[in-house]
Order: C-alpha cells, then sequence, then structure tokens
C-alpha cells in the first residue's frame, strides 16, 4: 500500500515542503524515499506484531486462571 503512492507523475514531488528533500530525478532522492517507504513499513510490521501479542495474551489469560493449582502449604507426602 506505501509504494502505490510513490510514482514520477505526482505533483507532491514537485511543489511544496518536498521539493527541498526529494528531486525525483535524482539517484539520491530516489534511495532516500525508499528508506523512507522501508521506515514507514517497519513501523507498520512493529505495531501489527503488537496487536498479534495483545489478542494471544488476552486469550491465554483465560486458560492460565482455569488452571487448577496444588493448594499452597500442603508438604505432606
Amino acid at each position: 500500500e506505501l509504494t502505490q503512492w510513490i510514482i514520477p507523475f505526482d505533483n507532491r514531488f514537485e511543489f511544496g515542503l518536498t521539493q527541498s528533500f526529494w528531486n525525483i530525478n535524482e539517484f539520491s532522492s530516489l534511495m532516500q524515499i525508499s528508506n523512507e517507504v522501508t521506515r514507514q513499513a517497519a513501523n507498520i510490521g512493529y505495531i501489527n506484531v503488537f496487536h498479534l501479542f495483545l489478542w494471544a495474551s488476552i486469550l491465554a489469560y483465560p486458560l492460565i486462571l482455569m488452571i487448577s493449582w496444588p493448594p499452597r502449604g500442603d508438604n505432606s507426602q
């Protein structure tokens, strides 16, 4: 989804604040755009894994509560 907006015909690369940072005709600017897309993809991946661990732990907590633990203080065998 991130790369669908990176096209040479996009006017955002010609005007405004991005003009001083990213020039679509220079290789170094293309590398900066690639690095930015990679950084944002890593952030999205981190957030997705966080949500996965959140839901896994929410589902595991009731199972932990159903475990029958031995009574405390009973050391006789």
